[in-house]
């Protein structure tokens, strides 16, 4: 009812997308994801691609719109930009001064911007909540204090944050503790992990909302690959929370989850519900 939309219709507007179509872009974004979270029969895979050939098609009806009709708006920004060379093409002195994104470029790109503006979000909001409601004391000091507002967005995300990992490939041959790992190798960067080491953070599995470094974690990723709407998050994220902490009294679960609140992924994490009740103010 609010973790969802709110997100969504954002997203939505950022993109230049109708936000009152928003279910219809979520059932996208989950048929983006969904063959990387986890294993389908034949039929589900059938079905998923059937969504993402929506997308694509709806998409590309819009790329065609804007290149005629420009409108203020992300994807009109990406139909008339310009691809940045290759460090080869660099090198040879290549502009690409004339070279728009190919179509497939625009898809992949809109692909991103669509499963990250609704997924990631969403699972944010609903595990920084859910983290307050399972420590009531730390509820308490934010409401007494709103100015650790953006450190506790920053706690929330160290902790448990929207990406477990994800996968990159390694461009050159290196050595990662005793591991050797090979030019071209698969290797699954666990910004979990990361954000729960003791030699960055003291007592790294306990939630404190005043943590002096909390701003170190790695959900948003790092160099080259951090999250290009991260500033965009953030803003929803201290808009929601600000709004759920002013207007809301006596928040509680509505009812006991079940021992597994996660959707099993291997590295997204999503919470599979959030029911609260809560007294308006």
């Amino acid at each position: 009812d609010f973790a969802l939309p709110l997100p969504g219709i954002v997203i939505c507007e950022q993109l230049g997308l109708d936000a009152a179509q928003y279910p219809r872009f979520k059932r996208w974004a989950d048929a983006m994801l969904a063959g990387a979270q986890r294993s389908m029969t034949v039929d589900e895979a059938v079905e998923q691609a059937e969504i993402e050939l929506d997308a694509q098609h709806h998409l590309a009806a819009e790329f065609e719109a804007r290149r005629d009709e420009p409108r203020d708006d992300l994807i009109s920004l990406l139909v008339h930009a310009h691809r940045m060379p290759d460090d080869d093409e660099a090198a040879a002195g290549v502009a690409n001064e004339d070279e728009p994104f190919t179509i497939e470029e625009l898809q992949d790109l809109m692909h991103q911007l669509v499963t990250g503006g609704f997924e990631t979000t969403t699972s944010a909001l609903t595990k920084g909540l859910y983290l307050l409601l399972q420590h009531p004391d730390q509820m308490a000091t934010l409401r007494a204090r709103p100015d650790l507002l953006d450190n506790f967005i920053d706690e929330s995300l160290r902790f448990d944050g929207p990406v477990a990992g994800l996968w990159r490939t390694s461009t050159c041959p290196v050595s990662v503790g005793d591991v050797d790992i090979e030019e071209g190798a698969s290797v699954m960067v666990r910004y979990a992990a990361a954000n729960r080491d003791p030699s960055r953070f003291e007592n790294p599995d306990v939630f404190d909302i005043e943590r002096s470094n909390a701003n170190e974690h790695m959900a948003f990723g790092f160099g080259n690959h951090f999250c290009i709407g991260a500033w965009l998050a953030r803003t929803e994220l201290r808009i929601a929370f600000s709004a759920i902490l002013e207007r809301l009294d006596d928040i509680e679960l509505a009812r006991l989850l079940d021992d597994q609140v996660h959707e099993f992924s291997f590295f997204l994490r999503p919470m599979k519900e959030l029911p609260i009740r809560f007294n308006a103010r």
